[in-house]
């Protein structure tokens, strides 16, 4: 079927809301343990895991959607994607205040920082990777893995 006649397809609000309900669930504890994990990491041993722990989220939530429709819609794997980004966002904040919390940081607007999506997600433009080798190295494997998580969310959200 085509793109278009997918999003042509009827949809059940018995399968959306349960769908939306998973979706939030793995989004908020997924992105607050693996944010958790990921601090815990960076702390004792100065690595980070976060690309793995994000892979392991998108399975979990690829896994959860499936299990909670009958009928199957496109649009359930675009809000698994956006769950994913939310996960992924959360993962960060926590990490991130939980890293200034760790050096305890008293100033309140420093925190608010952390809520910034901005700085999470500039690996997406390639401009910032500019000034060096390694900065192009980590800005090419940040995107890849970050569209390996997102197309594993949307390609496994579906039944076969």
């Amino acid at each position: 079927m085509s793109l278009k006649g997918q999003f042509k397809q009827q949809m059940y609000k018995e399968d959306l809301v349960p769908v939306i309900k998973q979706g939030i669930f793995v989004a908020f504890v997924g992105g607050l343990l693996i944010g958790a994990i990921n601090l815990l990491a960076l702390y004792l041993g100065g690595i980070s895991i976060v690309w793995m722990l994000c892979i392991l989220m998108a399975f979990y939530l690829a896994k959860r959607i499936k299990s909670a429709y009958i009928e199957y819609h496109i649009w359930y794997s675009i809000i698994s994607v956006i769950f994913f980004i939310i996960g992924f966002y959360l993962l960060n904040v926590v990490s991130n205040a939980g890293f200034l919390f760790v050096l305890n940081y008293v100033d309140i607007h420093v925190y608010l920082q952390t809520l910034n999506p901005l700085p999470y997600f500039s690996f997406l433009l390639p401009l910032t990777w500019l000034g060096g080798w390694m900065n192009i190295l980590n800005g090419a494997l940040n995107f890849l893995f970050f569209g390996i998580a997102i197309y594993y969310a949307f390609s496994n959200s579906k039944k076969r």
